[in-house]
């Protein structure tokens, strides 16, 4: 990670506060920061509403939902992307031995083959193997 940065959004109906760590601190689209939400804790249902009707009470857009799950969708996109080239940097030792030592391609193959199955459950796309890259 690139810096952690600690906001924390109230997300309970106990009235406790969740704190959730971004990855970075900028001004951006607010629906890019429920996207990671939506992404990152795979809300739905009754934790999604509550969320949102939460973010509501804070801040007023009326259509966040809508453009969050636009970034959800392109968040998939660049995970899958992301684990595979993390994938191949490992393979290609391009990075810190100490990183190396704690991590394999396989788990970052397997990460981007199970993003790759969350993006298909939100949209259709071309059928492919992640495997298909490491062969």
């Amino acid at each position: 990670m690139t810096g952690v940065q600690t906001c924390a959004l109230p997300i309970s109906e106990s009235g406790k506060l969740k704190l959730i760590d971004w990855e970075s601190l900028r001004f951006s689209e607010p629906a890019k920061d429920v996207a990671n939400v939506l992404t990152d804790l795979r809300l739905k249902g009754k934790d999604l509403i509550l969320f949102i009707e939460t973010y509501q009470r804070y801040r007023k857009d009326e259509d966040i939902l809508e453009r969050a799950k636009v970034y959800a969708l392109l968040n998939r996109y660049a995970n899958v992307v992301w684990e595979i080239l993390r994938s191949f940097e490992i393979i290609n030792k391009d990075l810190p031995k100490e990183y190396l030592q704690k991590t394999t391609a396989e788990s970052h193959i397997k990460e981007a083959k199970s993003q790759l199955r969350e993006l298909r459950k939100l949209i259709k796309i071309s059928n492919f193997d992640v495997d298909c890259f490491f062969e």
